[in-house]
Protein backbone atom coordinates (compact mmCIF):
# COMPACT_ATOMS: atom_id res chain seq x y z
CA UNK A 1 0.00 0.00 0.00
CA UNK A 2 1.03 3.58 -0.69
CA UNK A 3 0.10 6.45 1.63
CA UNK A 4 -2.94 8.54 0.80
CA UNK A 5 -2.04 11.94 -0.62
CA UNK A 6 -4.02 15.15 -0.18
CA UNK A 7 -3.27 18.46 -1.88
CA UNK A 8 -5.36 21.54 -1.28
CA UNK A 9 -5.50 25.08 -2.62
CA UNK A 10 -7.41 27.48 -0.40
CA UNK A 11 -8.06 31.21 -0.69
CA UNK A 12 -9.55 33.08 2.23
CA UNK A 13 -10.57 36.51 3.45
CA UNK A 14 -10.98 37.59 7.08
CA UNK A 15 -12.23 41.17 7.28
CA UNK A 16 -13.69 43.44 9.98
CA UNK A 17 -15.48 46.76 9.44
CA UNK A 18 -17.27 49.52 11.32
CA UNK A 19 -15.48 49.11 14.64
CA UNK A 20 -15.81 45.30 14.40
CA UNK A 21 -19.57 45.49 13.98
CA UNK A 22 -19.35 43.69 10.65
CA UNK A 23 -17.20 40.62 10.18
CA UNK A 24 -16.71 38.58 7.03
CA UNK A 25 -14.98 35.19 6.76
CA UNK A 26 -14.69 33.73 3.27
CA UNK A 27 -12.92 30.55 2.22
CA UNK A 28 -12.79 28.90 -1.21
CA UNK A 29 -10.97 25.58 -1.58
CA UNK A 30 -10.10 22.82 -4.00
CA UNK A 31 -8.92 19.60 -2.40
CA UNK A 32 -7.54 16.68 -4.41
CA UNK A 33 -7.18 13.27 -2.75
CA UNK A 34 -5.39 10.37 -4.43
CA UNK A 35 -4.38 6.80 -3.63
CA UNK A 36 -7.26 6.56 -1.19
CA UNK A 37 -7.18 3.28 0.71
CA UNK A 38 -10.35 1.21 0.42
CA UNK A 39 -11.46 -2.33 1.29
CA UNK A 40 -12.21 -4.33 -1.85
CA UNK A 41 -14.24 -7.54 -2.07
CA UNK A 42 -12.59 -10.54 -3.74
CA UNK A 43 -13.91 -13.68 -5.38
CA UNK A 44 -13.85 -16.35 -2.58
CA UNK A 45 -12.27 -18.75 -5.08
CA UNK A 46 -9.02 -16.78 -4.61
CA UNK A 47 -8.88 -18.01 -1.04
CA UNK A 48 -9.71 -14.60 0.40
CA UNK A 49 -12.88 -12.51 0.58
CA UNK A 50 -11.42 -9.01 0.95
CA UNK A 51 -8.25 -7.03 0.35
CA UNK A 52 -7.13 -3.45 0.89
CA UNK A 53 -5.90 -1.35 -2.03
CA UNK A 54 -5.16 2.18 -3.20
CA UNK A 55 -8.07 2.67 -5.53
CA UNK A 56 -9.64 6.10 -5.61
CA UNK A 57 -9.12 9.75 -6.49
CA UNK A 58 -11.64 12.28 -5.18
CA UNK A 59 -12.03 16.00 -5.74
CA UNK A 60 -13.75 18.36 -3.28
CA UNK A 61 -14.54 21.92 -4.34
CA UNK A 62 -16.35 24.18 -1.93
CA UNK A 63 -16.98 27.55 -0.37
CA UNK A 64 -17.63 28.66 3.21
CA UNK A 65 -18.95 32.11 4.04
CA UNK A 66 -19.55 33.55 7.49
CA UNK A 67 -21.07 36.98 8.16
CA UNK A 68 -21.45 38.57 11.60
CA UNK A 69 -23.31 41.84 12.08
CA UNK A 70 -23.84 43.86 15.28
CA UNK A 71 -26.34 46.57 14.33
CA UNK A 72 -26.93 47.70 17.92
CA UNK A 73 -24.18 48.15 20.51
CA UNK A 74 -25.02 50.33 23.47
CA UNK A 75 -24.20 50.39 27.16
CA UNK A 76 -27.05 48.03 28.16
CA UNK A 77 -28.05 46.53 24.84
CA UNK A 78 -26.19 44.57 22.15
CA UNK A 79 -27.78 42.71 19.24
CA UNK A 80 -25.70 40.42 17.00
CA UNK A 81 -26.73 38.33 14.01
CA UNK A 82 -24.68 35.77 12.13
CA UNK A 83 -25.03 33.71 8.97
CA UNK A 84 -22.89 30.78 7.86
CA UNK A 85 -23.16 29.28 4.36
CA UNK A 86 -21.38 26.09 3.30
CA UNK A 87 -21.36 24.35 -0.07
CA UNK A 88 -19.20 21.39 -1.09
CA UNK A 89 -19.21 19.40 -4.31
CA UNK A 90 -17.28 16.15 -4.38
CA UNK A 91 -16.61 13.91 -7.35
CA UNK A 92 -14.94 10.54 -7.70
CA UNK A 93 -12.41 11.38 -10.39
CA UNK A 94 -11.00 7.89 -10.93
CA UNK A 95 -10.79 4.36 -9.54
CA UNK A 96 -8.17 1.69 -9.93
CA UNK A 97 -7.71 0.32 -13.47
CA UNK A 98 -10.41 -2.24 -14.25
CA UNK A 99 -12.58 -1.06 -11.34
CA UNK A 100 -15.75 0.76 -12.37
CA UNK A 101 -17.27 1.04 -8.91
CA UNK A 102 -17.07 -0.32 -5.40
CA UNK A 103 -19.57 -0.61 -2.58
CA UNK A 104 -18.90 1.63 0.40
CA UNK A 105 -21.77 0.02 2.30
CA UNK A 106 -24.21 -2.68 1.27
CA UNK A 107 -27.68 -2.34 2.83
CA UNK A 108 -29.44 -5.10 0.89
CA UNK A 109 -28.30 -7.25 -2.04
CA UNK A 110 -29.58 -4.64 -4.53
CA UNK A 111 -29.14 -1.46 -2.46
CA UNK A 112 -26.15 0.37 -1.08
CA UNK A 113 -23.74 3.30 -1.06
CA UNK A 114 -21.21 3.32 -3.89
CA UNK A 115 -18.18 5.11 -5.24
CA UNK A 116 -18.48 5.41 -9.02
CA UNK A 117 -16.09 7.25 -11.30
CA UNK A 118 -17.65 10.49 -12.49
CA UNK A 119 -20.31 10.49 -9.76
CA UNK A 120 -20.47 12.17 -6.33
CA UNK A 121 -18.97 10.03 -3.59
CA UNK A 122 -21.45 7.72 -1.86
CA UNK A 123 -24.30 7.78 -4.38
CA UNK A 124 -27.25 5.51 -3.56
CA UNK A 125 -27.68 2.63 -5.99
CA UNK A 126 -30.62 0.27 -6.13
CA UNK A 127 -33.26 -1.23 -8.40
CA UNK A 128 -35.27 1.51 -10.14
CA UNK A 129 -38.67 1.33 -11.77
CA UNK A 130 -38.49 0.44 -15.46
CA UNK A 131 -39.13 3.39 -17.77
CA UNK A 132 -39.89 3.81 -21.45
CA UNK A 133 -37.87 5.96 -23.85
CA UNK A 134 -39.81 9.06 -22.75
CA UNK A 135 -39.08 8.45 -19.06
CA UNK A 136 -42.57 7.24 -18.10
CA UNK A 137 -42.85 4.57 -15.44
CA UNK A 138 -43.86 1.18 -16.82
CA UNK A 139 -46.79 -0.61 -15.19
CA UNK A 140 -47.05 -4.41 -15.36
CA UNK A 141 -50.28 -6.27 -16.14
CA UNK A 142 -51.20 -6.43 -12.44
CA UNK A 143 -51.17 -2.62 -12.13
CA UNK A 144 -47.92 -2.55 -10.16
CA UNK A 145 -44.77 -0.78 -11.32
CA UNK A 146 -42.30 -3.07 -13.06
CA UNK A 147 -38.80 -3.23 -11.61
CA UNK A 148 -35.85 -2.66 -13.96
CA UNK A 149 -33.48 -5.53 -14.68
CA UNK A 150 -30.33 -3.74 -13.41
CA UNK A 151 -29.48 -1.46 -10.54
CA UNK A 152 -28.66 2.21 -11.16
CA UNK A 153 -28.10 5.45 -9.26
CA UNK A 154 -31.22 6.42 -7.30
CA UNK A 155 -29.94 9.49 -5.48
CA UNK A 156 -27.10 11.62 -4.21
CA UNK A 157 -26.96 11.81 -0.39
CA UNK A 158 -24.65 14.84 -0.37
CA UNK A 159 -26.52 18.08 0.47
CA UNK A 160 -26.36 20.90 -2.06
CA UNK A 161 -25.61 23.41 0.71
CA UNK A 162 -26.27 24.24 4.36
CA UNK A 163 -27.19 27.57 5.93
CA UNK A 164 -27.04 28.43 9.63
CA UNK A 165 -28.38 31.70 10.95
CA UNK A 166 -28.56 32.91 14.51
CA UNK A 167 -29.22 35.91 16.69
CA UNK A 168 -27.95 36.95 20.13
CA UNK A 169 -29.43 39.72 22.29
CA UNK A 170 -27.86 40.99 25.53
CA UNK A 171 -29.82 43.44 27.68
CA UNK A 172 -28.88 44.34 31.27
CA UNK A 173 -27.63 40.85 32.12
CA UNK A 174 -30.35 39.07 30.14
CA UNK A 175 -29.08 37.00 27.23
CA UNK A 176 -31.26 35.49 24.52
CA UNK A 177 -29.93 33.47 21.58
CA UNK A 178 -31.42 31.30 18.85
CA UNK A 179 -29.96 29.22 16.02
CA UNK A 180 -31.73 27.92 12.92
CA UNK A 181 -30.46 25.60 10.19
CA UNK A 182 -31.53 25.12 6.61
CA UNK A 183 -30.13 22.25 4.55
CA UNK A 184 -30.92 22.08 0.86
CA UNK A 185 -30.89 18.78 -1.02
CA UNK A 186 -29.33 15.46 -0.14
CA UNK A 187 -31.31 12.32 -1.00
CA UNK A 188 -32.27 9.83 1.71
CA UNK A 189 -33.43 6.23 1.41
CA UNK A 190 -35.95 6.25 4.24
CA UNK A 191 -38.04 3.29 5.40
CA UNK A 192 -40.05 4.96 8.19
CA UNK A 193 -42.27 7.31 6.14
CA UNK A 194 -42.62 4.87 3.24
CA UNK A 195 -43.65 2.03 5.58
CA UNK A 196 -46.14 4.21 7.44
CA UNK A 197 -47.53 5.42 4.12
CA UNK A 198 -47.81 1.87 2.83
CA UNK A 199 -49.73 0.81 5.94
CA UNK A 200 -52.17 3.70 5.60
CA UNK A 201 -51.14 5.32 8.89
CA UNK A 202 -50.09 8.79 7.71
CA UNK A 203 -52.56 11.64 7.35
CA UNK A 204 -51.80 11.73 3.61
CA UNK A 205 -53.76 8.46 3.21
CA UNK A 206 -56.93 9.90 4.78
CA UNK A 207 -59.22 9.42 1.78
CA UNK A 208 -61.94 7.03 0.60
CA UNK A 209 -59.91 3.82 0.35
CA UNK A 210 -62.66 1.96 -1.51
CA UNK A 211 -62.09 4.08 -4.62
CA UNK A 212 -59.76 2.29 -7.09
CA UNK A 213 -56.44 3.88 -8.01
CA UNK A 214 -54.64 4.00 -11.35
CA UNK A 215 -50.86 4.34 -10.99
CA UNK A 216 -49.39 7.12 -13.18
CA UNK A 217 -47.41 5.65 -16.06
CA UNK A 218 -47.74 3.52 -19.18
CA UNK A 219 -48.42 -0.13 -19.78
CA UNK A 220 -45.80 -2.40 -21.30
CA UNK A 221 -47.27 -1.81 -24.76
CA UNK A 222 -46.70 1.94 -24.38
CA UNK A 223 -50.35 2.96 -23.95
CA UNK A 224 -51.42 5.04 -20.92
CA UNK A 225 -52.06 2.93 -17.86
CA UNK A 226 -55.73 2.27 -17.13
CA UNK A 227 -55.43 -0.72 -14.78
CA UNK A 228 -57.39 -0.17 -11.57
CA UNK A 229 -55.93 -1.43 -8.30
CA UNK A 230 -56.86 -1.00 -4.66
CA UNK A 231 -55.36 1.73 -2.53
CA UNK A 232 -53.73 -0.99 -0.42
CA UNK A 233 -51.88 -2.45 -3.40
CA UNK A 234 -50.88 0.99 -4.70
CA UNK A 235 -49.49 2.41 -1.47
CA UNK A 236 -47.94 -0.87 -0.32
CA UNK A 237 -46.34 -2.04 -3.57
CA UNK A 238 -46.16 1.09 -5.73
CA UNK A 239 -45.73 3.57 -2.89
CA UNK A 240 -42.38 2.42 -1.64
CA UNK A 241 -42.33 -0.78 0.41
CA UNK A 242 -41.44 -2.94 -2.62
CA UNK A 243 -39.94 -0.21 -4.82
CA UNK A 244 -36.58 1.15 -3.59
CA UNK A 245 -36.83 4.11 -5.95
CA UNK A 246 -40.05 5.23 -4.25
CA UNK A 247 -38.33 5.23 -0.86
CA UNK A 248 -35.93 7.98 -1.92
CA UNK A 249 -36.82 11.38 -0.47
CA UNK A 250 -35.37 14.87 -0.76
CA UNK A 251 -33.58 15.52 2.55
CA UNK A 252 -34.06 19.33 2.57
CA UNK A 253 -35.14 20.62 5.98
CA UNK A 254 -35.37 23.68 8.20
CA UNK A 255 -34.80 23.35 11.94
CA UNK A 256 -34.89 25.54 15.04
CA UNK A 257 -31.75 23.99 16.40
CA UNK A 258 -31.37 25.80 19.70
CA UNK A 259 -32.93 28.54 21.83
CA UNK A 260 -31.52 29.76 25.14
CA UNK A 261 -32.43 32.42 27.70
CA UNK A 262 -30.23 33.36 30.64
CA UNK A 263 -29.78 35.99 33.30
CA UNK A 264 -26.62 36.94 35.19
CA UNK A 265 -27.11 38.75 38.51
CA UNK A 266 -25.24 42.10 38.58
CA UNK A 267 -22.03 42.05 40.64
CA UNK A 268 -23.27 44.81 42.96
CA UNK A 269 -25.89 42.46 44.42
CA UNK A 270 -23.19 39.92 45.34
CA UNK A 271 -20.78 42.26 47.13
CA UNK A 272 -21.76 41.09 50.64
CA UNK A 273 -22.08 37.42 49.68
CA UNK A 274 -19.50 34.64 49.28
CA UNK A 275 -20.37 34.37 45.58
CA UNK A 276 -18.38 35.86 42.75
CA UNK A 277 -21.16 35.38 40.19
CA UNK A 278 -24.64 33.91 39.95
CA UNK A 279 -26.62 33.06 36.84
CA UNK A 280 -29.62 31.06 35.67
CA UNK A 281 -30.33 29.79 32.18
CA UNK A 282 -32.85 27.75 30.22
CA UNK A 283 -32.27 26.14 26.84
CA UNK A 284 -33.93 23.85 24.34
CA UNK A 285 -32.61 21.91 21.36
CA UNK A 286 -34.42 20.50 18.35
CA UNK A 287 -37.58 22.39 19.28
CA UNK A 288 -39.09 22.50 15.78
CA UNK A 289 -38.31 21.24 12.31
CA UNK A 290 -39.91 20.77 8.94
CA UNK A 291 -38.77 18.11 6.47
CA UNK A 292 -39.55 19.75 3.14
CA UNK A 293 -39.24 16.62 0.99
CA UNK A 294 -41.08 14.15 3.26
CA UNK A 295 -44.81 13.62 3.91
CA UNK A 296 -45.80 16.20 6.54
CA UNK A 297 -47.84 13.60 8.42
CA UNK A 298 -44.72 11.57 9.15
CA UNK A 299 -43.11 14.35 11.25
CA UNK A 300 -39.77 12.90 10.14
CA UNK A 301 -36.40 14.45 11.01
CA UNK A 302 -33.96 13.95 8.08
CA UNK A 303 -31.00 14.17 10.44
CA UNK A 304 -31.96 10.80 11.95
CA UNK A 305 -29.89 8.36 9.89
CA UNK A 306 -28.81 4.75 10.37
CA UNK A 307 -25.29 4.25 9.07
CA UNK A 308 -23.50 5.73 12.10
CA UNK A 309 -19.73 6.08 11.96
CA UNK A 310 -18.37 5.61 8.45
CA UNK A 311 -18.30 7.15 4.99
CA UNK A 312 -21.77 6.06 3.88
CA UNK A 313 -24.71 8.38 4.38
CA UNK A 314 -28.29 8.80 3.21
CA UNK A 315 -29.95 5.73 4.76
CA UNK A 316 -32.67 5.61 7.43
CA UNK A 317 -33.86 2.16 8.48
CA UNK A 318 -36.73 2.53 10.98
CA UNK A 319 -34.68 4.60 13.40
CA UNK A 320 -35.83 5.93 16.77
CA UNK A 321 -37.58 9.30 16.17
CA UNK A 322 -35.83 12.56 16.98
CA UNK A 323 -36.50 14.08 20.40
CA UNK A 324 -36.60 17.55 21.90
CA UNK A 325 -34.25 18.48 24.71
CA UNK A 326 -35.19 21.10 27.28
CA UNK A 327 -33.13 21.96 30.33
CA UNK A 328 -31.90 24.63 32.67
CA UNK A 329 -29.03 25.42 35.00
CA UNK A 330 -28.28 27.50 38.08
CA UNK A 331 -24.61 28.48 38.50
CA UNK A 332 -22.66 30.08 41.34
CA UNK A 333 -18.93 30.84 41.57
CA UNK A 334 -17.02 31.66 44.72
Amino acid sequence: LKPELHTELELGVDARFWDNRIGLDLSIYNKQSSDLIIPLDLDPSTGFTRTTVNAAEIENIGIEVGLNVTPIRRKNLEVTGNINFTKNENTVKALAPGLEQFAILGIFTDLGSYAIAGQPYGVIQGTPIERDAAGNRVVASNGVYKAASEISVLGDPNPDFSLNYGISVNFKGINFSALMTYVGGGDIFSTTPSTLMGRGILAETDFDRFIPIIAPGVKEDGTPNDIQISSTVHYWQNGGVFQPEMRIYDGSFIKLREVSLGYALPAKYLENTPFGSASISFSGQNLWFRALGFPAGGNFDPEVLSTGVGNARGFELMNVPASKQIGGSLKFTF
